[in-house]
């Protein structure tokens, strides 16, 4: 199988603990509506009770703990707040044009890779400074 550089991970900002793999390049970019907008990172994942073994199980967890209502996402590792997800609510943003995704990442609590996970020989481009460095830093 091949794991190119088409899929972005997430990663805790205080950790670095991966949290997230396979970001579709579309969702890590900025939404652009507002500033609330381009804060969210969403999960591009239509997420039901049924397809929940597709996530990953911290995650999932993290939605059981809710309920599957509304709650925070926080870091397996070290517990810091890492993003939100509500599913009751049709939450709109600052400027009430768009709706708030479902389940998101909170920008400033993570860090976007842009490059494969499975292969430590890789390089990707660090998105900070736009260089290429190797993967696994």
């Amino acid at each position: 199988m091949d794991h190119s550089s088409s899929e972005s991970g997430v990663r805790c900002r205080k950790c670095r603990n991966i949290l997230y793999r396979g970001l579709s390049p579309s969702s890590s970019r900025e939404m652009q509506c507002c500033s609330t907008m381009n804060e969210l990172i969403p999960v591009n994942e239509e997420v039901t009770e049924e397809n929940a073994p597709t996530l990953p199980e911290w995650l999932t967890k993290c939605l059981d703990k809710g309920n599957w209502d509304r709650g925070k996402l926080l870091c397996p590792h070290c517990e810091a707040k890492v993003g939100c997800f509500g599913f009751t609510k049709g939450a709109r943003c600052q400027c009430r044009t768009s709706m708030v995704p479902f389940i998101y990442f909170i920008r400033s609590a993570v860090d976007i890779d842009n490059c494969s996970f499975y292969s430590p020989s890789t390089t990707c481009r660090d998105i900070s400074g736009g260089g290429v460095v190797p993967c696994g830093r």
